[in-house]
């Protein structure tokens, strides 16, 4: 099935931040790049531990790799588009 693209080039690189590797979810960003981008993108007014909490609940989808944690490009999207008020 093929990956939708984003509908922008991945703001990584203005705000210092590194993709995470690519995988069968797409792209990936460690969760502390995504609470950075979620907050530039919505101003959302989001404490970092909040944001870790949502990921650990499940308000968040995230996916494992060993011991690291990420949450996929199309799931900050998603997450986005509800602070914009586009859905939910």
């Amino acid at each position: 099935m093929p990956q939708e693209s984003p509908d922008f080039a991945f703001p990584t690189a203005e705000l210092g931040l590194r993709a995470g590797p690519d995988t069968p979810f797409g792209h990936v960003l460690p969760p502390n790049n995504a609470w950075r981008i979620l907050r530039s993108r919505t101003g959302l007014q989001c404490g970092r531990s909040t944001f870790y909490r949502w990921v650990n609940s499940g308000k968040i989808r995230s996916v494992r790799f060993g011991a690291r944690i990420y949450i996929p490009w199309n799931e900050l999207e998603r997450i986005i588009r509800v602070c914009e008020g586009a859905e939910g």
